[in-house]
């Protein structure tokens, strides 16, 4: 899949009349996987749970929907360290991302109005089931901290204020959360793997997006993905991020592209998708994180009471018992907010006038097409001086 790909957006290579051979081979090698009959989706019937119930077992050996995992152990000294990694050194997922997930009825966030500015507690509200499993949604309880109350999302310097729960076992047992085995190749892969192929190959049917795309949305309960209405109504949004997909079945290979980024989030498949598609500039796009219209309290946890509050750069933040609590006698948690060149803890787009989340200052800079490669290292062009550096490694 990824060489079929490459060779066909990539003009550079002049490759493209070749890419149907790789993109055959990869649609025929997930096919004959699928009727294999060897694996299937996990599920147990509880489309609330079981996508992040697969990414929290102690042992995928027996899963069936596992073709390779990674194995930790606690007892024989191999552990897992998702937790810390999720947690304390966090995974700090883009604005972008909560925005590619769809509505629970299949429908497009994006198309409504107003959503650039809904803020965190809204966000969430009728999604497609598997955000709340990817990512720490309002009401979510730290139970592997030790709450018992829902969690306040923490806010600092360069993260966007969303949080990673995938991964993330809920439990305070540490041969719980280091014996969780990590996922390498799963059978949702290959099912996303056919999908895109026949879709690129002009061969997909309704058929096969019900036995693909539609399978994983079953597992959370989710609207179908219906070819016809993808390919007459492409989401505009897409089509600018990806120029270079056209032809009859634009808009059905473009969800099929959200449904791999959604299916697939935080597995470490973006950064390739987007070298094999063509579609490296996206990486100058600076991630921006949570809305906040402007200074003042704000609800974290879903209930409508307040759980932080923004304050100026100018003001000083109350030393303990002068903080302000909030409806329940909780005290708030204090901010200052402003511009990203200010010292403040919150870095908004306006500044003290509000904004998304800011993450960076510097410009971003993705050149093609030679960021699409890696240099041959020096020593190798000295061992054979008939190496010749890819595109603009000169």
């Amino acid at each position: 899949l990824h060489e079929g790909t490459f060779r066909k957006y990539h003009p550079e290579l002049n490759l493209a009349n070749t890419a149907n051979e790789f993109l055959t081979i990869a649609r025929d090698a997930a096919k004959r996987i699928m009727d294999s009959g060897i694996y299937s989706i996990y599920s147990t019937g509880n489309p609330e749970e079981d996508y992040y119930q697969l990414f929290v077992q102690g042992d995928l050996e027996g899963n069936p929907e596992v073709i390779l995992a990674n194995i930790y152990d606690f007892s024989k000294n191999r552990n897992a360290g998702y937790r810390y990694e999720i947690q304390d050194y966090e995974q700090s997922p883009s604005r972008d991302l909560i925005q590619s997930y769809l509505m629970e009825d299949g429908s497009r966030f994006t198309d409504h109005a107003g959503y650039e500015k809904l803020q965190y507690v809204d966000e969430f509200k009728n999604r497609d089931p598997r955000m709340a499993q990817t990512l720490a949604y309002p009401g979510w309880i730290n139970y592997a901290d030790r709450q018992s109350t829902p969690n306040i999302q923490e806010l600092n310097k360069n993260f966007t204020g969303y949080a990673q729960i995938k991964g993330y076992v809920n439990s305070v047992e540490q041969a719980d959360y280091e014996s969780v085995d990590l996922p390498v190749l799963r059978y949702a892969e290959a099912l996303l793997t056919y999908a895109e192929a026949s879709a690129e190959l002009g061969s997909l049917t309704q058929a096969d997006l019900d036995n693909t795309v539609n399978v994983l949305r079953d597992r959370v309960g989710m609207a179908h993905l219906d070819m016809a209405l993808a390919n007459s109504d492409p989401d505009a949004l897409l089509m600018a991020k990806f120029p270079d997909v056209t032809g009859a079945n634009r808009g059905v290979i473009l969800e099929i592209r959200r449904e791999r980024r959604i299916e697939m989030a935080l597995e470490g498949r973006r950064f390739d998708d987007l070298m094999r598609w063509h579609a490296g500039k996206l990486l100058e796009v600076k991630p921006v994180g949570m809305y906040f219209p402007g200074l003042g309290k704000y609800d974290l946890t879903g209930d409508g009471i307040p759980d932080i509050i923004l304050i100026p750069q100018s003001a000083s933040i109350p030393d303990g018992e002068q903080k302000e609590t909030n409806e329940l006698g909780v005290k708030l948690v204090y901010y200052k907010a402003g511009l990203i060149d200010q010292d403040v803890t919150v870095f908004l787009e306006n500044g003290e006038q509000g904004g998304q989340i800011v993450t960076q200052k510097l410009d971003r800079k993705f050149t093609e097409p030679r960021d699409y490669y890696r240099p041959v290292p020096f020593s190798e062009t000295i061992l054979n001086p008939n190496l010749v550096q890819p595109f603009g490694w000169n």
